[in-house]
């Protein structure tokens, strides 16, 4: 097997600074965009909702911002990690295989019953709703440093995409609500500047 080169992280410091990944609750803080001290009120409902919705796409797009940068550091700091146990044990072997013992959990994984909603029926994976994915379990073999570091960036890959999606998910239902809110405010006030016989019947 040639020699394998080390392990290279973009960011020149000691993965001990970097805290790990435990959650992406934080990511929802996002700076203010309009001055507290100076803002007014909107003039009437179709404006205030109007703002709901610029403020939506605001909040989405800080969240969205704060989480790509979480996965990244994160990564970074997996990388670091292994550079320096490389650098203390020297750049190991890597194997050229999986045992049977890792395929058979590859197998259980794959079969294992998807998570559920309230009533039963199979749903979807969404950490922003609380949900915990049911019945898969991570394979834990003896591996070398490049090994492991490839794993867990791979897992973080995996949990990002999952946590984007969701993210997205959860923010369009909110845009979605609101939307329909402002056509139903713009739809009554149309009709409140017409004479009765011009107005929709909805009965």
């Amino acid at each position: 097997m040639p020699p394998q080169p080390p392990l290279t992280a973009t960011i020149t410091t000691s993965s001990q600074s970097i805290p790990p990944l435990n959650s992406i609750a934080p990511s929802i803080f996002v700076p203010l965009t309009d001055d507290i001290s100076t803002f007014s009120t909107p003039r009437d409902r179709i404006a205030r909702l109007k703002h709901i919705l610029q403020t939506i796409d605001l909040q989405h797009d800080g969240v969205k911002q704060n989480l790509l940068y979480m996965f990244e550091r994160e990564k970074q700091r997996l990388i670091l990690a292994a550079q320096e146990a490389e650098e203390k044990m020297g750049v190991q072997r890597v194997r050229e295989g999986v045992t049977r013992e890792e395929e058979d959990e590859v197998v259980r994984n794959m079969e294992a019953r998807p998570s559920k909603k309230e009533k039963g029926e199979v749903g979807e994976y969404d950490p922003w709703k609380g949900e915990q994915q049911q019945g898969f379990v991570v394979p834990q073999p003896d591996m070398g440093v490049r090994e492991r570091a490839v794993a867990d960036l791979i897992n973080v890959i995996e949990r990002g995409v999952l946590d984007l999606q969701a993210f997205e998910k959860y923010t369009e239902g909110i845009r979605t609500k609101y939307l329909e809110l402002l056509e139903r405010e713009v739809v009554r006030l149309e009709e409140a500047g017409k004479r009765p016989e011009e107005r929709t019947r909805t009965d």
